[in-house]
């Protein structure tokens, strides 16, 4: 193939249509006309004999050609991008995008803090959330897709880095009115009781019954959610109990409302985490918005301290 036959554009027009599923919407991306989005498309479609992109009733849909395509071209733009990013980055001047996979527990955490400090040191820096279900980061990441995955990260393959933000002790927590709130929590009634289960893949099993499968033992999960923030007001109103980590309930509004105790299992702690590619890691950019993640959830996990001594 005739690397000569392809233009920037329009490999950027075919990265932001597989994005977007639209050409109109591709080109509110890169400020391009619609028609300019479908002659670069047209080029493109030309020298890779491909269609490329078939309009269907839900938008653009990719060839099996583009769907092979979109990995390697994302990685190359990134690249290309980064390559031509200033080797000095001065953050009241820089301009930029910054990409994160996050769950919402995290996000509640660290983005309040994040926005505010954005505000006064690098005013011209944007932020990007997306869904992180954990097993997903590494593609992201690789794809270029994100910039920092934010969540639990045990074994993350070699050519990622990782580094620990905030440490998570896990808890049982229930409603003040829970028949089981006014004595200590035993196995047995831990296990005859109905139990919400944060899952953020869909599944209604955790690690929880995995753990209890090993023992011989099973619970019941009467409710599944897939965002963290919902599990206080859920306890407050029913008599499902969860077991997860002590932020999402100590951090809520409804904290008052709950009663938390020890799990009546060997649970070890988690650390949530910071995942960023390694190709990345000297990058002058990179470098400072993960030394400012890292700062914001140093604060984090001070206040939190300070929090569990008040009480």
């Amino acid at each position: 193939m005739n690397l000569a036959e392809f233009d920037l554009k329009a490999l950027l027009v075919f990265d932001a249509v597989m994005t977007e599923r639209s050409t109109t919407k591709a080109g509110y991306r890169l400020a391009m006309s619609q028609p300019a989005v479908s002659s670069a498309l047209n080029r493109l479609r030309y020298a890779l004999k491909d269609e490329l992109f078939i309009r269907g009733a839900d938008g653009m849909r990719p060839t099996p050609c583009a769907l092979e395509l979109a990995a390697p071209i994302r990685q190359a733009l990134t690249q290309l991008s980064e390559a031509l990013q200033p080797v000095e980055f001065i953050p009241a001047n820089a301009s930029r995008t910054f990409t994160f996979a996050m769950t919402d527990d995290a996000a509640s955490l660290i983005l309040p803090t994040l926005a505010e400090r954005l505000e006064k040191v690098a005013p011209n820096i944007d932020i990007r959330v997306k869904p992180n279900i954990n097993i997903n980061a590494p593609e992201l990441l690789d794809s270029g897709e994100i910039d920092f995955a934010i969540g639990f990260f045990p074994n993350p393959p070699e050519r990622l880095q990782v580094t620990a933000l905030i440490k998570y002790e896990f808890v049982c927590a229930m409603r003040r009115k829970h028949p089981l709130a006014g004595k200590p929590l035993e196995l047995h009634s831990y296990l005859s009781a109905k139990h919400l289960l944060v899952s953020l893949s869909g599944k209604s099993t955790g690690f929880v019954d995995v753990l209890l499968e090993s023992q011989g033992l099973r619970r019941r999960i009467a409710m599944t959610v897939n965002q963290f923030s919902v599990v206080p007001a859920i306890l407050r109103q029913s008599n499902l109990i969860v077991t997860v980590v002590c932020q999402v309930i100590t951090l809520s509004p409804y904290a008052k409302d709950l009663v938390v105790q020890p799990v009546p299992l060997a649970i070890e702690p988690i650390a949530l985490s910071l995942l960023w590619h390694g190709r990345l890691s000297q990058h002058p950019a990179n470098t400072w918005m993960r030394s400012t993640i890292f700062d914001i959830c140093a604060e984090i996990s001070n206040g939190f301290q300070d929090r569990i001594q008040q009480r």
